[in-house]
């Protein structure tokens, strides 16, 4: 899918201009600075174990994106000083081409604006146009504000089979139309079994 794919620009109502788009490897900085500015319970429920910043190795790899293997979206804003991001999703495909495992997280700053469900929302749609059937994240069980989220976007929560302190939240996904003239639809090319973990949004 081209990288303008899920390119979206609106307003808030207080006239702040947001956008949303692919990561890029430029984009390093403003990923690190981003993860910096999570507080530290923001940070503990996105990786479930205690963060400060990214190494060098996982900023590489969560800006560095192989579009046939993954996908990520950014909300970054622009007040005067350059972009800043606010909020981040991506997906991986899994070997079996088939599920995906997701993460989220909106900068404490900007949650409860609607960003988190309208950057969730368009994970799903690009999920459902690379042919994936479920898509799934794990959630630490004490974060009720992101098993909340989940649920409300027709996610369906059931114990880690590994894990007594995480809930694994899926939704089956909606294939996309058969393509005129061929009858086939989008497919996934390759997969990635990274695990991904996730933080309450809003």
């Amino acid at each position: 899918m081209p990288e303008n794919s899920c390119a979206e620009t609106w307003t808030l109502p207080d006239g702040i201009s947001l956008k949303m788009r692919h990561i890029r490897i430029a984009d390093a900085g403003i990923e690190q600075a981003f993860v910096r500015s999570l507080s530290a319970h923001s940070r503990y429920l996105r990786f479930h174990h205690a963060v400060n910043d990214l190494t060098a190795r996982e900023l590489h790899d969560f800006t560095d994106v192989d579009p046939d293997k993954s996908t990520a979206l950014i909300v970054v804003c622009n007040r005067g000083h350059g972009e800043e991001e606010i909020a981040v999703a991506r997906y991986s495909i899994n070997d079996d081409h088939n599920t995906g495992e997701f993460a989220i997280v909106v900068s404490d700053a900007w949650q409860r604006h609607g960003i988190g469900r309208r950057l969730m929302n368009a994970l799903i749609t690009h999920a459902e146009a690379r042919g994936v059937k479920d898509l799934y994240g794990r959630v630490l069980q004490s974060n009720s504000g992101m098993r909340n989220f989940c649920v409300g976007l027709g996610f369906v929560e059931s114990r880690s089979a590994d894990d007594p302190f995480v809930v694994v939240v899926t939704k089956a996904l909606v294939p996309p139309p058969p393509s005129v003239g061929t009858g086939a639809s989008v497919q996934t090319k390759a997969s990635v079994g990274s695990r991904q973990t996730i933080d309450r949004t809003a």
